[in-house]
């Protein structure tokens, strides 16, 4: 986007705020305090073409500016699936094997991939959640932090990705999108008094 159309867009999120704003692809983005300043993603999930999963998904992140609270991730599954044995959000990169950018399941306190012991299995509705910040992403990636964090959900190249027994690699994933304008507001007062 050219500098001059961020900067519209900035300012015009300064000044709207839209509840529940709805993407192509049935994703709607959940209203989130305008104080936050925060940077809000979601991605669908759903198995990947030629495999067959009854599990599907929605995972929400909220990167707040670091200024203004803790980043949250929130998944709530749907469906069934056997012996889950981890959830991670990954670089689409092929040439780098994809990498992980976040243990989500189970939390980690080293950057090694480590299965759930036992797996998890579940059938109806299965939600959890986490914080997250600078150090849980540093664990992957030393020059990882929120701001890099950030710019990779604008580049759109952030996937989440439930991984099962049966499926190693992946048994539902899903692209995150994010909410424009995707990245933190820097805006003051504004004239009427209030503040973005």
């Amino acid at each position: 986007m050219a500098p001059l159309a961020r900067l519209a867009a900035v300012l015009l999120a300064c000044l709207l705020h839209v509840d529940g704003a709805r993407v192509p692809g049935g994703i709607t983005f959940p209203d989130v305090d305008p104080a936050l300043r925060a940077v809000v993603a979601v991605a669908k999930l759903a198995a990947p073409k030629g495999m067959k999963s009854t599990g599907r998904g929605f995972v929400t992140l909220i990167v707040p500016r670091p200024d203004k609270g803790n980043s949250t991730i929130s998944v709530a599954l749907t469906g069934s699936m056997q012996s889950v044995t981890m959830a991670h959000i990954h670089l689409t990169n092929a040439s780098a094997n994809k990498p992980i950018r976040l243990d989500v399941l189970p939390r980690l306190s080293s950057a090694k991939p480590t299965l759930l012991n036992p797996p998890l299995s579940y059938k109806g509705n299965l939600s959890f959640a986490s914080g997250f910040g600078d150090g849980s992403l540093r664990m992957w990636d030393a020059g990882m932090d929120l701001t890099r964090f950030v710019q990779l959900l604008n580049d759109g190249v952030l996937f989440f990705n439930v991984h099962t027994a049966a499926n190693p690699a992946g048994e539902i994933s899903g692209k995150f999108v994010c909410q424009e304008p995707c990245m933190w507001l820097l805006c003051g007062a504004l004239p009427d008094g209030s503040h973005c």
